[in-house]
């Protein structure tokens, strides 16, 4: 089944963030976008422990990024 795809606009410095971010574990825009998605929208009702275990950890991946992104910015 083919998905269908969206286009979205963002700000230039969230681009730049996602690009990083990108660069440092490399994943895929894609995959992001879609594990940020459905975090936001609760659509991970009904996954298995797995799953969910999988998720959190890249979740907490994701954090750590964020943290280290924003102390390099302050400095």
């Amino acid at each position: 089944m083919v998905k269908p795809q969206i286009s979205i606009r963002l700000a230039p410095a969230l681009l730049e963030r996602l690009n990083r971010y990108i660069e440092r574990t490399g994943r895929s825009k894609t995959e992001i976008i879609i594990t940020a998605l459905s975090g936001y929208l609760g659509a991970n009702d009904g996954d298995d422990l797995g799953n969910r275990l999988t998720r959190l950890e890249e979740n907490m991946a994701d954090l750590l990024t964020t943290v280290k992104d924003l102390k390099e910015e302050q400095n």
